[in-house]
């Protein structure tokens, strides 16, 4: 009977939030944000997805024209002001230490705001 409690215990912890998987995907999504913030970007295109995503197709602003994409969930605060938004428009993020609430924490978008220009 214990092996089973142990065992049960043991799972949970690897299925939940704080298992090493789910927060190096964390980390990972934080670190890609953090990476996106630096640059000033402007509006190439969208791409409605499915479950009601929008995915934002973006190019640096500089000689280099890096090409981005980032995905944003129906749930993410910025989704009226990124449906709004018009192609060759200018884009800037603000970087959060901390996720959104009610945005998936491994995604890039939960440490992403648009700044306001």
């Amino acid at each position: 009977m214990a092996v089973m409690v142990g065992c049960v215990v043991a799972l949970y912890r690897l299925s939940s939030k704080h298992s090493p998987a789910s927060q190096a995907a964390n980390d990972e999504g934080r670190a890609v944000a953090h990476r996106i913030a630096q640059s000033t970007y402007f509006l190439k295109g969208k791409k409605h997805g499915h479950l009601r995503t929008i995915t934002l197709v973006l190019e640096t602003a500089d000689l280099e024209r890096i090409r981005k994409e980032v995905t944003f969930s129906f749930r993410h605060p910025d989704r009226k002001h990124i449906t709004q938004m018009s192609r060759l428009e200018i884009v800037r993020f603000e970087h959060t230490a901390t996720p959104l609430r009610r945005v998936n924490p491994a995604d890039e978008c939960a440490y992403l705001t648009l700044k306001r220009m």
